[in-house]
């Protein structure tokens, strides 16, 4: 998924979420959003995201 569809897909500008990417400054709630379009959970004492269905972490 692009970047692009992912910033859709969370109701937010394309430009917008490239800026937070870009500064770090994503929120847990964020973070949260982003694993679930993802089908994947946080973990956020890493922070990684863990894919739901295969295990991997990335």
């Amino acid at each position: 998924m692009s970047e692009a569809e992912l910033a859709r897909r969370l109701g937010i500008l394309p430009q917008n979420f490239g800026r937070k990417m870009k500064s770090g400054k994503l929120t847990n709630n964020d973070l949260e959003s982003i694993a679930s379009i993802l089908n994947c959970s946080v973990l956020f004492a890493d922070p990684v995201f863990k894919m739901n269905d295969t295990g991997e972490e990335i």
